[in-house]
């Protein structure tokens, strides 16, 4: 998980992301770390696209893991929210992004399973 501090002096996560996949971390820890969908039951998978569309659209250097946030919340966040309000309410879901041209979701409602008989 990413955590927001002084990186000191005139570092930036740039910088010390040289030669790492910090931002690819960092996409990750955001992508799946929303309270929100945890709380609802709601769990989100993505291919490796997705990824790789989030970190090459969405870091900037110089802004470091803000670009990466802010770039998931208008993009990914807005794609969520409105697959969310169109669906039927479901005990429990999995929402799968993927890359098909331009970010797509298919949505899997899941229910929990029966017991098994004794």
């Amino acid at each position: 998980m990413f955590v927001e501090g002084d990186l000191g002096g005139s570092q930036r996560l740039g910088a010390i992301a040289h030669g790492l996949d910090l931002p690819g971390k960092v996409a990750r820890a955001l992508l799946l770390g929303r309270r929100g969908l945890l709380e609802r039951n709601t769990f989100v998978r993505y291919t490796d696209a997705v990824l790789a569309k989030v970190v090459a659209e969405g870091f900037n250097s110089k802004d470091g893991a803000r670009s990466l946030k802010r770039w998931l919340e208008d993009n990914i966040g807005s794609l969520l929210v409105d697959t969310l309000t169109r669906s039927q309410a479901a005990s429990m879901r999995i929402l799968w992004l993927h890359v098909a041209g331009q970010l797509k979701i298919h949505e899997q409602a899941l229910r929990e399973a029966d017991p098994i008989p004794e």
